[in-house]
């Protein structure tokens, strides 16, 4: 532990880098050292940090247009877990206007109009936006607080939440594209779950050099209050660990392959998935919009 402070400097000077986005209150519990940054928990919120915020890469996602080549080769995937978020937004916001917030190729875009939502989806990475607009999905180059519309019925928000190095602020501009009674649905990596705590740093989740928090359930539910969303539901589920034998190379790789796709399934059947998803309504005005009513908002 020594050795991993020291490498990043004195807690002290680090101090406006250890701040809990949920309750305000410095992080200190060690979660996972690594040589060039830490891991530091909240022990209120259980929310983790990664210290300091400099090891974030920053550069941007145009510059790596194989990224965006990567997610069309695996939308087969794509879909079908856009179809699991659509599932459980379902259930609150059966149809309507929905904007997925970190949209990439617009797999879930196109997978919201099949059901009969009119999506549209933005995202950062130009090239990502360049591959979805040639399929001809309804999606475009924009932050969420430079996007103009403002009457949605449900955002989606795909493993983008774990990007943001301010998530109240910028869940707030989410909250603010919603009409009265939306519904903001967040994916996340989650980091109490079973393989993970297992897995140690072995587990994908971590991504050190693109994640700025790593959530827990009671933290996130905290952020989604502090943003002006009445939390509907928190739960895990698993993260992708599909066995891919052209991905895997070595006896070594086949066993750690394996596991992390039991373990993952395990701890998603006992409550302790690796993934954690959060849906919250904006506060409903007392002249709520008949809109929300006749597309089944509940």
């Amino acid at each position: 532990m020594s050795n991993a402070i020291t490498s990043c400097g004195n807690l002290s000077s680090l101090s406006a880098d250890n701040i809990c986005p949920a309750c305000g209150k410095l992080a200190t519990a060690m979660v996972l050292p690594h040589p060039a940054c830490q891991i530091l928990r909240c022990t209120d919120c259980n929310i983790a940090l990664t210290i300091p915020k400099s090891f974030i890469t920053t550069s941007s996602y145009d510059s790596n247009p194989d990224l965006a080549a990567g997610y069309e080769r695996g939308e087969a995937d794509g879909f079908r877990y856009s179809n699991l978020i659509l599932d459980s937004l379902g259930h609150y916001v059966p149809k309507g206007k929905l904007l997925d917030v970190g949209c990439s190729i617009g797999t879930l875009v196109h997978a919201a109009q099949h059901r009969g939502y009119e999506s549209q989806g933005i995202d950062l990475d130009g090239n990502a936006i360049g591959h979805g607009v040639a399929k001809g999905r309804p999606i475009a180059k924009s932050s969420v607080g430079e996007w103009p519309v403002s009457d949605y019925d449900a955002l989606v928000l795909q493993h983008t939440l774990e990007h943001v190095p301010e998530p109240v602020a910028f869940l707030k501009q989410c909250v603010a594209r919603l009409e009265s009674g939306g519904v903001v649905i967040a994916s996340v990596p989650c980091y109490c779950g079973l393989l993970p705590k297992l897995f140690g740093h072995r587990w994908y989740g971590w991504q050190l050099n693109q994640h700025y928090f790593h959530y827990s359930k009671s933290g996130l539910r905290k952020v989604f209050e502090l943003s002006g969303l009445t939390v509907l539901r928190a739960f895990t589920n698993s993260m992708d660990h599909s066995i891919r034998p052209g991905n895997i190379h070595g006896i070594k790789q086949w066993i750690l392959t394996v596991a992390a796709f039991v373990l993952a399934r395990v701890g998603s059947l006992l409550g302790r998935g690796d993934q954690l998803m959060v849906i919250g309504r904006k506060t409903i005005s007392a002249s709520t919009d008949s809109r929300l009513i006749a597309n089944g908002v509940r």
